[in-house]
């Protein structure tokens, strides 16, 4: 079983590849969020699009992936128990490794306050679940 399916996976980072880059076209991409269903669909999605993704379901754990796996995109919902997307976002914003790295809020808090505290966070992207399939492949188009 790949590890974007295992909840508890562990990342580790193509040698000699680009950042970001799986040494073919798919981006690395990081998908964060407490919902295992939600997180490991996406994920799924993202496999199948040729991307190569992996899963974490809360920040400290992002923030561990995030480190070994060295995401181009990084996928965080807000609303996770512990660390916040928010808090999750800016500790990204703080590693030297990450400098690049696009973060998207993928939230179900969609008013214009809640745009306004991702940005805040150092989020690029705020996305409002359920969001459609073709707008997380256009956003990654423009990676």
């Amino acid at each position: 079983m790949p590890n974007a399916r295992r909840p508890s996976a562990r990342c580790t980072p193509q040698d000699g590849d680009a950042p970001g880059r799986d040494g073919g076209a798919g981006l690395k991409v990081l998908v964060v969020d407490d919902n295992v269903d939600a997180a490991l669909t996406l994920s799924m999605i993202l496999e199948a699009s040729g991307h190569v993704p992996r899963v974490g379901h809360d920040g400290h754990g992002a923030l561990e992936a995030a480190r070994e796996f060295r995401p181009r995109v990084a996928f965080l919902d807000i609303g996770m128990p512990g660390m916040s997307g928010y808090d999750t976002a800016r500790a990204m914003r703080a590693m030297e490794e990450l400098d690049g790295v696009v973060l998207v809020a993928l939230t179900g808090w969609g008013a214009e306050s809640d745009r306004q505290l991702s940005s805040e966070a150092g989020f690029d992207h705020h996305l409002t679940k359920p969001v459609q399939l073709e707008v997380v492949e256009e956003l990654l188009g423009r990676v």
